[in-house]
């Protein structure tokens, strides 16, 4: 009888890929109908494939989260660099003190206000304490200052502000009363200030602001200059 297919039909010469009406006619309608109902989509694999892919709307959550975040990090980050600022500023200052109190120790007096010395890349009003002798070791440059500066600078890079009770000019002396009076915590009788403008970039001293000194819990970015009184 011949060789029989898995169906227990005899299996045709020409093997079963045959068209399906051609299997109609030999085994009968419902064994082709059958045989055609059990192949495997050929794009079967690649659908499951997809399936394991990130939708649109996973994708933009995935994308808002990330914006959240973002939002966030970012202004956390920037106060931290400011407060690092302010933080070396108030430094500066300090170390700029301890120098013209050195100085102070080896010179009738302190170093004048009246005029500007060239201290690297910056005009200061007391560059006595840079030269000759080096009695600071810290730059002049104060980093929140880059517009103002002494307004007379030629340099780019701006100083921190120095005034004492000098008698060559008046100016300095009555700028310093001024400041004194007006900032409640200043010694009544200080001989000197050291300043910086602040995160504000603005000299309230030069200006004769009324809320001459910076103050951190009003803000980061708050009016004020950074002062330092002396002795």
């Amino acid at each position: 009888m011949g060789k029989k297919n898995d169906n227990g039909f005899p299996q045709d010469p020409r093997g079963d890929r045959l068209p399906y009406w051609s299997r109609a006619r030999k085994f009968g309608p419902y064994h082709a109908k059958q045989e055609k109902t059990q192949m495997v989509p050929i794009h079967a694999d690649r659908r499951a494939a997809f399936s394991n892919a990130f939708t649109l709307i996973e994708l933009l959550i995935v994308v808002a989260i990330i914006g959240i975040l973002a939002a966030i990090a970012v202004p956390n980050f920037l106060n931290a660099q400011l407060r690092a600022k302010i933080a070396r500023v108030e430094g500066d200052l300090r170390s700029m003190k301890t120098a013209i109190e050195m100085y102070r120790a080896d010179n009738p007096g302190y170093p004048p206000s009246c005029s500007l010395e060239i201290v690297g890349d910056v005009q200061f009003r007391a560059g006595e304490i840079f030269s000759p002798v080096a009695y600071a070791n810290v730059p002049a440059v104060d980093p929140f200052n880059t517009m103002e500066g002494s307004r007379t600078s030629l340099f780019a890079s701006k100083e921190y502000f120095y005034l004492n009770h000098d008698t060559t000019c008046g100016w300095p002396s009555d700028l310093l009363l001024w400041t004194i009076q007006n900032v409640s915590s200043a010694p009544r009788h200080a001989e000197y200030l050291l300043s910086s403008q602040g995160p504000d970039n603005l000299s309230e001293i030069q200006d004769r602001k009324v809320s001459p000194i910076f103050d951190v819990t009003n803000g980061l970015n708050s009016q004020g200059d950074i002062i330092v009184f002396g002795p």
